[in-house]
């Protein structure tokens, strides 16, 4: 697939903003949180993509139910040590072509449920560009918990290449609830790496990420069993190598459980164009 310049990706009006302060909370600056995070390369993308467990038919959603393993005698949904593992609630879409990019708004409604924000748990509601057959991706979206202001929503991307373990940036200021924020991770074709942002917030990936993608997602992740949220994945588009194209074709719904049963649902409100992801609690 031809490589594309960044330039030519953003194809939404007002899209790219100005660029925000950020700063790196890795391995060596947050041992807790990237500790934590890390847990996603037993947990990540492959892991995710294998267990698909729900299907569209014809051009309805299928309503996704949640449980937990039987027997489950404490919550899966945790960010400790594996097998404890990160609850999602999510589209997918791992296709045969190839992706250069990703862009789309995300809507977060709430996000509540956690109870020591100052702590290593978190909520995020986010998008993600892989490759299916590699522990790697570049994410980028809206995120609360982690270390960061208690009742406050920041954006944020972070990476993990073949190379380098996950890093997570932040921005300084905080990003509003029941806002259409709009995210993108797009391919710089001269640089040669991902560039993910959210909002305001821009980010400059690492070359030794993996080049291109076949693995797009967008939605939930959280590692508290209390976590409450809500939100929208609206106006879904990839880049391919015949350019920017609409809606999410073979996108399917699906979850990482965790008990209680019905954590988490996805629900087509536009086939393939808009979902609704989140928890079975309203806001």
């Amino acid at each position: 697939m031809p490589e594309v310049e960044l330039a030519n990706l953003a194809d939404f009006p007002g899209a790219r903003g100005a660029g925000e302060a950020h700063h790196a909370l890795g391995l060596s600056s947050l041992t807790c949180m990237s500790g934590n995070r890390i847990i996603r390369a037993m947990n990540g993308p492959i892991v995710r993509a294998i267990a698909l467990v729900a299907a569209l038919v014809g051009t309805c959603l299928v309503q996704i139910a949640v449980s937990g393993p039987s027997g489950a005698t404490s919550p899966t949904c945790q960010p400790v040590t594996y097998p404890n593992l990160h609850c999602y609630s999510l589209v997918q879409w791992h296709a045969s072509t190839t992706f250069s990019g990703l862009a789309n708004y995300l809507d977060a409604e709430c996000m509540s449920g956690i109870p020591s924000p100052a702590g290593p748990n978190f909520i995020s509601y986010e998008n993600w560009i892989s490759q299916f057959t590699a522990n790697a991706w570049t994410e980028t979206g809206l995120i609360a918990g982690g270390g960061l202001t208690a009742g406050k929503m920041f954006y944020f991307w972070g990476e993990q290449t073949p190379t380098i373990p996950l890093a997570l940036y932040y921005s300084n200021s905080t990003a509003n609830f029941s806002v259409a924020h709009y995210s993108q991770i797009a391919y710089d074709a001269t640089n040669h790496v991902w560039i993910p942002e959210t909002g305001p917030l821009i980010g400059n990936g690492d070359s030794s990420q993996n080049y291109p993608a076949d693995f797009l997602q967008t939605g939930v992740e959280v590692t508290e069993d209390t976590a409450v949220v809500h939100g929208y994945s609206t106006t879904l588009k990839y880049h391919a190598s015949s350019g920017w194209g609409s809606g999410w074709s073979g996108a399917m719904g699906w979850h990482q459980p965790s008990t209680p049963t019905n954590w988490g649902y996805a629900h087509w409100t536009s086939v393939h164009y808009d979902a609704e992801l989140g928890s079975a609690s309203s806001c």
